[in-house]
């Protein structure tokens, strides 16, 4: 069981040659290839969309609701997504990337994501940035 959360890179900090703004976040969202994924989706504030053309998903996160559905991408890759429901000041700041790794690939990312997300601070997002980064 691990905990992260992934916000879109900042414009500024964007590197062109390997990432796209409003695409590219800090963590994605990291899967094996050719499995079965159950996505568990629901809300703190307002009603929100994970929607991701590419692995044919979309689901509503609702506050005080848990919605599922099941998604399975079958080569190597990064598809994106985005918040989809019109849902607040910073609808346009919430894209979704899903990194399909090899079965081996996964499992070396879980085992280090244990530690970096386990041992890291939770950072207090505010408007504009980051307030212990």
């Amino acid at each position: 069981d691990i905990t992260f959360d992934s916000y879109m890179i900042p414009k500024e900090e964007i590197d062109p040659a390997t990432q796209t703004y409003l695409l590219s976040v800090d963590n994605p969202l990291v899967v094996p290839v050719g499995k079965k994924i159950q996505i568990l989706v629901t809300s703190n504030d307002v009603m929100h969309s994970f929607f991701v053309p590419s692995a044919v998903v979309q689901i509503y996160g609702m506050i005080g609701r848990i919605n599922e559905t099941w998604m399975q991408i079958d080569k190597e890759g990064t598809v994106f997504g985005q918040c989809n429901q019109i849902c607040c000041i910073d609808h346009s700041c919430m894209p979704i990337a899903v990194k399909a790794v090899s079965p081996e690939a996964y499992a070396t990312w879980l085992a280090e994501a244990k530690i970096k997300f386990a041992a890291a601070p939770a950072p207090i997002r505010v408007a504009g940035g980051t307030v212990n980064e």
